[in-house]
């Protein structure tokens, strides 16, 4: 049973780092391909021999960096955003936000209704009424999952 389980931990260890590895790669491929290719030493150069007048190193370190570790960093939040709903209602199925109408029915909402009584409101307040409705979604569907005895369950 013991070597079992150190099999398993062994197992579990390697798929984690060839995850590591094919994020390293997809990271490396999204900052090489663009509307303009750039050498695989060109990017080692902008990390650790930057120069300001070489116009491949600014959109490395300004534009495809900064996007790729952003993308990494956005993945992970939506997997551990995954695993914490379906934690929190045990359905194996369910993906956050969409299980609880979040995207479709609050923030569609928010945006809708903000738009109807206010037509010149800036982007970013359209955003931000998004983000305001989505988040209002999430307290009612919180208030009404929790005033059932057995909790967000789907069944």
């Amino acid at each position: 049973m013991q070597a079992n389980y150190h099999k398993k931990q062994k197992l579990h260890f390697v798929y984690i780092i060839i995850g590591i590895l094919f994020l390293g790669l997809a990271m490396i491929g999204s900052i090489i391909y663009g509307s303009t290719d750039i050498h695989l030493s060109t990017i080692f150069d902008s990390i650790f021999h930057f120069n300001h007048d070489n116009s491949q190193h600014l959109v490395i370190r300004e534009i495809r960096l900064p996007r790729g570790i952003g993308s990494a960093f956005v993945g992970a939040f939506l997997a551990v955003a995954g695993a914490i709903m379906q934690g929190m209602t045990r359905n194996p199925l369910a993906s956050p936000p969409s299980i609880m109408g979040v995207t479709d029915g609050g923030a569609g909402l928010g945006l809708v209704t903000v738009l109807a009584f206010f037509p010149a409101l800036s982007t970013l307040g359209q955003t931000y009424a998004a983000f305001i409705g989505a988040g209002i979604t999430v307290i009612v569907v919180f208030i009404i999952g929790n005033a059932s005895k057995t909790g967000l369950t789907p069944g």
